[in-house]
């Protein structure tokens, strides 16, 4: 597949969208949003009276504006404006419905069809990146570099990425699990044709491996759920049943995840109490993470793009700053050296706050920066097509790290 390809990995049940992310899973019940109306907007700080303010608009829109008001909706924005007004993307509020998604996003657990998609950027169409492993998609034999022309009958196109998830994991179906979609695919110049899934519980397996060859084992992570660490232990031993002595990590296109469970993979290859990363926070408070839990000595390279963000990157410059690799090699990473607190609020909601900044072992802080690999590989023509979808023939940067190893 060629086509330029934009990624938003949709990782909300069946589509997984990335969103480059980072968190510490520190779920903390404070109190709900201050009432924006009436005398609360005393306890806020600064020259503005915030209650008083927020009271002001709403009274004139109670009064004058010829619509309806839908009074949740208009707190929730206002929420959401707070949050939004810091300029960091990464600090959010999220509605009830929104942050229980969210949330589910941590475990790995969905209901859907198990399908990562994204959108071309040339040809404006919506391709499947990644069926995942064991899911209806897979099952169904869907394929990476399909293009969904319609689901249930309505066309999608690539504006509609959003939408397309939404239908295909049955978002406005109250009780999803078990019904069924149907998709009609495009598969290399081919006539369209339906393929039917039935919705399940599907669990999102983010590592897998294989071997390839003269002891050389291949793992891939595409991001970091809270069991990501579990998997990983399970594959490395099967590679090392299968004889492997040396190790590539992929980590591109891995957009993130949960912070922790990226310490606990780092462990997995790193000395016992090996620091793995340091944050610290706007009062310059330093915390430190170790490593535990090695079970993998096996000589190491690391593959990197530009899609390589947040924990990835966590990753790679803790097993670069413990001196853990022959090399890296790819493209220069994302650069998102930041982390996020995730806080639950009484009604429901919740929000993601931008609380620290991380630094590698030597010191590091790759924000707005990120990791350049040790020897640059460019994919040439596939530049832009998702890593997962190429074939080894097409694979020049997982071809460069075997012949390193060779």
């Amino acid at each position: 597949m060629s086509q330029k390809t934009k990624i938003t990995l949709t990782a909300i049940i069946s589509i997984v969208v990335t969103f480059v992310f980072t968190v510490t899973m520190c779920i903390v019940l404070s109190g709900p949003i201050r009432s924006f109306l009436g005398a609360a907007g005393s306890e806020l700080s600064g020259s503005v009276n915030g209650g008083a303010l927020l009271g002001e608009v709403k009274a004139y829109l109670d009064n004058f504006y010829m619509g309806e008001i839908d009074e949740e909706e208009l707190f929730y924005q206002a929420a959401k404006g707070m949050a939004a007004s810091t300029g960091d993307v990464y600090t959010q509020y999220y509605t009830p419905e929104e942050f229980s998604e969210y949330m589910d996003q941590t475990t790995g657990e969905y209901v859907g069809v198990g399908l990562v998609i994204s959108a071309t950027t040339d040809t404006n169409e919506i391709v499947v990146v990644l069926p995942y492993e064991g899911a209806p998609g897979a099952k169904a034999g869907v394929l990476p570099g399909d293009i969904i022309t319609a689901v249930d009958g309505v066309a999608v196109n690539g504006d509609m990425l959003d939408e397309t998830a939404d239908m295909m994991r049955g978002k406005n179906i109250e009780k999803p699990k078990g019904t069924q979609v149907t998709l009609t695919l495009v598969r290399s110049g081919s006539e369209p044709f339906d393929v039917v899934l039935t919705r399940e519980q599907v669990h999102l397996k983010t590592v897998s491996s294989k071997m390839l060859e003269n002891g050389i084992g291949y793992v891939r992570i595409i991001s970091f759920d809270s069991d990501t660490d579990e998997e990983l232990d399970a594959e490395l031993n099967s590679l090392f049943n299968s004889g492997m002595k040396k190790l590539v990590l992929d980590l591109r296109d891995n957009g993130g995840g949960d912070f922790n469970t990226a310490i606990r993979c780092a462990g997995k290859f790193l000395d016992e109490e090996s620091l793995v990363v340091y944050t610290q926070n706007k009062n310059g408070k330093r915390q430190d993470f170790y490593a535990s839990g090695k079970i993998c000595d096996s000589e190491m390279i690391v593959l990197i793009n530009g899609g390589s963000a947040s924990a990835s990157e966590v990753l790679t410059g803790a097993l670069s700053g413990n001196g853990r690799l022959k090399n890296i090699v790819g493209t220069k990473s994302y650069g998102k050296g930041i982390t996020q607190n995730i806080f639950q609020l009484r009604n429901g909601g919740g929000m993601s706050i931008t609380v620290d900044k991380y630094y590698t072992p030597t010191g590091e802080c790759i924000h707005e920066k990120g990791i350049e690999p040790d020897i640059l590989v460019s994919l040439g023509e596939n530049d832009k097509v998702p890593s997962t979808t190429l074939s080894y023939e097409q694979d020049l940067q997982l071809q460069k790290a075997v012949e390193l190893f060779r």
